[in-house]
Parts: C-alpha cells; sequence; structure tokens
C-alpha cells in the first residue's frame, strides 16, 4: 500500500515504516534529555536553596557546578532535535 503526502508524492510502507522507527527514537532520546534536564535543575534549585548551608563543602560544590556545565549542552542539543523533528515533519 502507498501513502499520499500533502506534495502528492507516494510512499511505500517501508519507507514510512523505516521513518516512523526513526521518529519513534528520536522522540524517546528528546524525553531522556529533557528528564535528565529537569534532575539537574533540581540539584541546581536544591543546592541554591541550602547554599549558606553547604557552600563550603567540597561535594556540594562539585555537584552544582557539574549540573550548571551540563545543562546548557544539553538544552542546545535538545532543541536543535526539536527543531529537526519538526521540519522533517513538515
Amino acid at each position: 500500500m502507498e501513502h499520499k503526502c500533502l506534495t502528492d508524492r507516494y510512499y511505500t510502507d517501508e519507507v514510512v515504516n523505516n521513518l516512523e522507527k526513526q521518529m519513534t527514537w528520536e522522540v524517546w532520546r528528546v524525553n531522556a534529555l529533557l528528564v535528565v534536564n529537569a534532575m539537574l535543575m533540581g540539584v541546581v534549585v536544591g543546592i541554591g536553596v541550602y547554599a549558606p548551608r553547604y557552600r563550603r563543602h567540597p561535594f556540594a560544590r562539585f555537584l552544582f557546578q557539574g549540573a550548571t556545565a551540563l545543562f546548557m549542552p544539553i538544552v542546545s542539543y535538545v532543541v536543535l532535535l526539536l527543531i529537526i523533528l519538526t521540519l522533517s515533519s513538515l
């Protein structure tokens, strides 16, 4: 069976199934990265709230700096994936 697209092209079931598998994997990856980002921000907020108490503790400082350093690259990667997924669905 062939599937009709908005551009009046027809795609075979194999092409549609491959695209569906690829997009499913991409959506799972984006969702996993969003969960990781939420956990990192929880660490940053939690340490920020208790900063006066644990300011000099080296492990708390290590967690705070690590979460802060990982947050921006993950956000930029997730935004890029969302843009690619949006453009590929047009």
